[in-house]
């Protein structure tokens, strides 16, 4: 049997179809795949959690040492991940006992390496239960840093330190102001400077 030729209409549908294949074709292929679309771009939080505990160190914070003492359960000295707040010191201290005075600590308050906080209980002066960065220890400075004080020379400096091994460590700023050589004056230039914890 002899094939007919197509007539203008059936080429005419021929030539839509054959369009229509090809664009079907092009769209399938060319179809962005779903994270192109970003389906997969939120992750599972427990995937995220272990994403942070296998970052290096230096992204997660370094280490600080923290001396904590007075009214917690478990009162010593604490290796913490940095940068930390004063109630999650308390808290790795296995927080408050019962008789603390928690009204005058500011527990927002960031703890830097070394500090040293006393947690006072109830009655104790508010100066005990605060923690000090930023300022010369007393107790714990070296000459060079004694000497970074106001009007605080080698001599002076000398006479903190020789104070501090003879008699031992200062108990309130305050005491400062019986050496020699400090009055009422200098104390008060150097008190927003010093603190003995």
């Amino acid at each position: 049997m002899k094939d007919h030729p197509l007539t203008p209409r059936e080429k005419k549908l021929s030539l839509i179809l054959l369009a229509l294949l090809a664009l079907l074709a092009y769209t399938i292929k060319g179809r962005p795949s779903p994270d192109r679309l970003g389906l997969y771009q939120q992750e599972d939080p427990r995937t995220q959690e272990k994403s942070q505990e296998d970052a290096p160190i230096e992204e997660r914070g370094s280490e600080i040492y923290v001396h904590i003492t007075g009214a917690v359960e478990k009162p010593g000295l604490y290796k913490l991940k940095g940068p930390i707040r004063l109630v999650e010191v308390i808290d790795q201290a296995g927080g408050l006992t019962k008789d603390a005075d928690s009204d005058q600590l500011n527990l927002a308050a960031q703890v830097e390496d070394q500090a040293r906080i006393h947690v006072p209980t109830k009655g104790q002066e508010s100066e005990e239960g605060r923690t000090s960065p930023g300022k010369v220890n007393l107790n714990r400075a070296s000459l060079e840093e004694l000497q970074t004080l106001p009007g605080i020379g080698e001599k002076t400096a000398r006479k903190i330190k020789d104070r501090v091994e003879k008699e031992g460590p200062f108990q309130r700023e305050e005491d400062l102001k019986d050496l020699p050589g400090i009055g009422e004056k200098k104390y008060q230039e150097l008190e927003a400077y010093i603190s003995v914890y």
